[in-house]
């Protein structure tokens, strides 16, 4: 039987999937750039749910497949944006005892500082 997919994350996030602007590269933000694409298409997946979720990377693989695009990562257990052995401040997403990876604040907050959308008259739109 498979396991039920959590529905919240832990935390109170004042930045949402929708602040950060996905189209774009997100230079600099995790140090590599198959990380940074990582990060970008887990964003772009947790904007399509609205929130910041508990995933799979499956979820994110299947994305880009359906967009057309690469896969996310080839091993996404060693891609250093999952680096377990981190110290917990540092961490960027975390995999939780259910199976389940969660991004972290830092993470939210690297992908918002390296893309992130104006908000203009009530309509937020990318920076350029």
């Amino acid at each position: 039987m498979a396991q039920a997919k959590p529905q919240t994350i832990e935390g109170d996030y004042r930045i949402m999937p929708r602040d950060i602007d996905t189209s774009r590269h997100f230079f600099d933000a995790f140090g590599s750039f198959e990380s940074e694409n990582t990060a970008r298409w887990i964003v772009v997946h947790m904007q399509q749910i609205g929130t910041w979720a508990p995933f799979h990377i499956e979820e994110v693989e299947r994305l880009c497949e359906d967009t057309q695009e690469a896969p996310a990562s080839d091993r996404f257990s060693t891609n250093p944006l999952v680096d377990l052995d981190r110290p917990e401040r540092l961490k960027w997403i975390t995999l939780g005892g259910d199976g389940f990876y969660r991004v972290t604040d830092e993470f939210i907050h690297r992908c918002h500082a390296a893309a992130p959308m104006e908000r203009k008259s009530g309509m937020y739109r990318a920076v350029k």
